[in-house]
């Protein structure tokens, strides 16, 4: 058990988990190197039981060499990013190309940047594809700031079919060709290639013009002419139709013996019925006026009286009762009424003295 798996460390630098070794008995064809290497290539690494020999963390490193090996990643997308954003998984810049890789392998995922032209590298490799790392004394792989530096050297293709991922790459791929062919042609085309016609944008240098073209306008006027003149013609006709009948039957409004039903209302007899006035149109004179009942007007004297009467009893307010009682006991109106009195006593007793 432990050989069918041991070549791994040496030759790809990693070492199958408890369960990833139970996967691969119990799915690969066989235990056999060819079988093993078929099954991790084409397996999504992510989700497989391993170790990996890689430093860890290694989008944080700022500048260090690894240590010989070979080391066995995964490639999750590839990108030219001398390109539009929108271009840059679609095509590379060939010659002047910078391709940036995300990788990933065990529990961490990292970025390599082709440092050297590598032809093996390109746009075209899908997402699953294993690649094998290399670094030796002479030729150590390089990281600068969380990037591996590739070379031709340093890297090698191995391939691998991650069915998955690649179905899901596929179907990315040709969203955004039809979305560039819509905007390319102008129109959004089927899949056998047929649609609509291009547009085209007017051209005045291309307009109609001359006498041919004022007869087929004037014949086309009165084409329209004829048929908007036949449909008022239908729509009169219509109504006229509609209005010869009788709105009523007269057998709807008979019953069984032919004489004429009551008309039945819901409305009462009394619903308009203007309210009777008291008393007479003669103008009395009496109690009846006085009082404000019985017939006649009411006096505006008398309404005032009764509305007079009607009316709530007003507490009145005065400053005196916001005032605190004297020292006295006396209340605040008591002592207001006291000083008024004796201020009036002052006053008459002047008047006295100087008669």
């Amino acid at each position: 058990m432990a050989d069918a798996f041991g070549f791994l460390s040496a030759a790809w630098g990693l070492e199958l988990t408890a369960s990833g070794r139970e996967e691969i008995e119990a799915q690969a064809e066989s235990l056999s190197k060819r079988h093993v290497e078929e099954y991790l290539k084409d397996s999504d690494l992510r989700k497989l039981g391993h170790t990996s020999s890689l430093p860890k963390e290694i989008a944080r490193i700022s500048s260090d060499v690894i240590a010989p090996g070979n080391y066995l990643v995964q490639v999750q997308k590839v990108a030219d990013i001398t390109q539009p954003t929108k271009f840059q998984e679609e095509f590379d810049g060939g010659k002047w190309r910078l391709l940036v890789v995300d990788l990933s392998i065990g529990d961490q995922k990292f970025k390599a940047i082709e440092f050297d032209s590598t032809k093996a590298l390109g746009v075209h490799l899908p997402p699953g594809t294993k690649l094998l790392l290399y670094s030796t004394k002479e030729w150590p792989l390089r990281v600068q700031n969380g990037h591996i530096l590739l070379g031709p050297d340093s890297v090698e293709v191995l391939g691998g079919y991650v069915e998955k991922l690649v179905e899901s790459w596929k179907a990315d791929k040709d969203v955004k060709e039809t979305r560039l062919l819509w905007r390319t042609d102008g129109v959004k085309k089927n899949t056998d290639g047929q649609g609509p016609p291009l547009w085209v944008d007017f051209d005045p240098k291309k307009a109609p013009r001359g006498t041919a073209h004022r007869k087929q306008m004037e014949e086309e006027r009165r084409e329209w002419q004829k048929g908007q003149a036949a449909v008022k013609s239908t729509d009169a006709k219509q109504g006229r139709d509609d209005d010869s009948g009788p709105r009523f039957q007269k057998e709807d409004l008979e019953d069984d013996s032919g004489a004429a039903m009551p008309v039945r209302s819901q409305v009462s007899s009394n619903a308009f019925k203007q309210q009777e006035k008291g008393g007479g149109k003669g103008k009395s004179k009496g109690k009846s006026d006085e009082d404000g009942g019985g017939g006649g007007k009411r006096g505006r004297k008398g309404r005032d009286d009764y509305e007079e009467e009607k009316r709530a009893p007003q507490a009145t307010f005065s400053l005196a009762a916001a005032i605190k009682p004297t020292k006295a006991g006396e209340l605040p109106d008591e002592a207001v009424a006291a000083k008024n009195a004796a201020q009036t006593a002052d006053e008459d007793w002047g008047w006295e003295e100087s008669s």
